[in-house]
């Protein structure tokens, strides 16, 4: 039982953290990706970053000299030194991407002006002149007082019949 256990979890340090602490730097956020996206390109990866640290482990005089070859200990060790690099710069990313998204939300929204062809709002910083379709001039409301008679609002329908009592 302890055979199969140990087995799994060698599996899943070796084929699946790696590559998953890569993608995470590379794509910070998890909507980035789907899951079965970000599982495919982690093993993917695993599998490179595995293969490059055995290559580098095996064939490079000074870590030969450093480490003893390729050993089990030394893959197992420098997988999660590489593992770890990736989290960190993840990690930075992420404080970077949350100082952005902190900064977006604390700018105060412009306002929108019509897009002329497609009739969409639009920011200001995003359109051109061509764009723009003309705002009327603002008409500046006339006072109550001044009202006349072609501004009373009117009745649907016949008029009353006159002099019949209501």
């Amino acid at each position: 039982m302890t055979d199969i256990l140990q087995l799994t979890f060698a599996f899943i340090y070796v084929l699946v953290v790696p590559g998953f602490a890569m993608s995470l730097a590379a794509f910070p956020r998890f909507n980035q990706l789907e899951i079965t996206e970000r599982l495919a390109l982690s093993i993917g990866l695993s599998l490179t970053i595995v293969i490059a640290l055995g290559l580098l482990l095996g064939y490079s005089p000074t870590l030969v000299a450093a480490t003893g070859g390729l050993t089990a200990y030394s893959l197992i060790f420098s997988i999660g030194l590489v593992s770890v690099f990736f989290l960190v710069i993840w990690a930075l990313r992420r404080a970077g991407l949350a100082a952005a998204d902190r900064r977006e939300a604390a700018r105060p929204e412009r306002a929108m002006v019509l897009d002329a062809r497609t009739a969409k709002p639009v920011r200001p910083e995003d359109r051109t002149q061509a764009e723009v379709r003309p705002q009327a001039p603002a008409t500046p409301a006339r006072p109550t007082a001044a009202r006349r008679e072609d501004d009373r609002p009117r009745r649907k329908g016949p008029p009353p019949k006159r002099g019949a009592s209501q």
